[in-house]
């Protein structure tokens, strides 16, 4: 199995970056599985206490299932999916004001994140930090991923430069996946731009700016602490070390999150369907301020299977799948899983301004990050997206409409 793990891993490359393609959302899907099944190149992961532990033939079979899928995914929809010259496009009307908005949140939330939880941004043990976390702070998170976004598809340069100081802000305190989505989601519209092509030669430079930044995110994870702490002999020493980059590597997060997959499996762990209700709460905004609680897959399996780990580990969706509905339940997920990104991708196509950058969004949450999540946390994910979003277009549609009224009104005097 391993071989054929390896065989899909060399086919996907080949097809996604040597073939001439359309960058897309299975190209960031099939990025994604390398990253996240990282362990399988290795053969094992690591228990907590960093106790080496074989992969499973099972946890190999889920990984080359999810990646064959992604390529005969890819597969159809090039072959199947093609639209006409000269299609319509489309966008949500009245607009063109999103951006006020959300700069207007994103300066909103982060004054009231820095007066509601002050110097404990500052705190290097994050464990700690996050007891503090609030509203204002994910509200303030959201906003700059969509002005990031946004400003650079519109070519919004000072404004660029803005949230680019906003994500290196989110990076110092700690937190890695908004500055990761909000880089992925402006690297695929670059990639995307450029219609067909063979990536690896004709964007060689692009796709070597897009590894250091992969590894910068690897690497900043175990130097952040001495970033905060101002330790910056270490920090120099680790970045002058190259055993270091190597460590990065080795005991990064994906070999976290395939722990739990070949635990869930080796222990034959079976949850049940009943926390899918959680997804419920998911249609409510701030439904955990109303008093709605729901049952995570991570309490579920982190309790039993890890008891003594006092940290947050994540999640695994594939796990999740398996151990709520078997070999089934997983295979109708991968299903679903590549059809939302076949249907993203149509959707994508055909779209423009407002209406692109937020699907460009949503679908990196989808096709990148839901490795390393839950499905109700996938969905959260992008709930706080389509939140702001809505937002951002009714003060749109407010602001278009009175300018609309003001000009009649000046046609109606003149």
């Amino acid at each position: 199995m391993v071989v054929i793990f390896y065989i899909l891993c060399i086919v996907g490359f080949i097809y996604f970056f040597v073939r001439e393609r359309v960058f897309d959302f299975f190209s960031i899907a099939y990025i994604s599985a390398i990253v996240y099944f990282m362990p399988g190149f290795f053969g094992y992961t690591f228990l907590p206490g960093w106790f080496k532990i074989e992969l499973l033939l099972e946890t190999y079979i889920v990984m080359c299932l999810v990646i064959s899928s992604i390529i005969v995914s890819a597969l159809v929809f090039d072959n199947f999916s093609k639209d006409k010259k000269n299609s319509i496009k489309y966008d949500f009307e009245k607009s063109k004001y999103i951006y006020i908005a959300i700069f207007i949140i994103t300066f909103i939330s982060f004054i009231m994140m820095m007066l509601t939880m002050g110097s404990s941004l500052f705190l290097a043990d994050k464990k700690e930090m996050m007891v503090n976390i609030n509203s204002w702070s994910k509200i303030w998170e959201n906003a700059v991923c969509i002005g990031a976004v946004i400003s650079f598809s519109e070519k919004k340069v000072k404004s660029f430069i803005f949230y680019l100081v906003m994500l290196a802000f989110i990076m110092f305190i700690g937190d890695r996946t908004i500055p990761a989505i909000s880089l992925i989601s402006i690297m695929a519209i670059i990639f995307n731009s450029q219609g067909k092509q063979k990536i690896l030669f004709s964007r060689f430079k692009l796709v070597l700016i897009s590894l250091v930044f992969a590894v910068f995110f690897f690497v900043y994870k175990y130097l952040y602490i001495n970033i905060k702490l101002k330790m910056w002999t270490q920090v120099i020493e680790k970045i002058m070390n190259p055993n270091f980059y190597i460590e990065t590597i080795k005991f990064s997060e994906p070999f976290a999150i395939q722990t739990i997959l070949n635990e869930v499996m080796r222990q034959d762990f079976y949850v049940g369907i009943d926390h899918f209700t959680g997804l419920f709460n998911q249609l409510i905004p701030f439904a955990n301020k109303l008093g709605a609680s729901s049952t995570t897959f991570n309490s579920l399996f982190q309790t039993q299977l890890f008891p003594g780990v006092t940290y947050g580990m994540g999640s695994n969706i594939w796990a999740e799948m398996w151990s709520a509905g078997g070999w089934g339940l997983l295979l109708i997920f991968i299903i679903i899983f590549n059809v939302v990104l076949y249907i993203g991708n149509k959707l994508f196509k055909k779209s423009y301004g407002s209406l692109r950058n937020l699907l460009v969004i949503t679908l990196s949450f989808w096709s990148f990050y839901i490795h390393r999540s839950s499905l109700e946390y996938t969905v959260n994910l992008n709930k706080r997206i389509f939140l702001l979003w809505i937002v951002g277009l009714v003060f749109s549609i407010m602001i278009s409409s009175f300018s609309n009224r003001k000009i009649a009104n000046k046609k109606v005097e003149a």
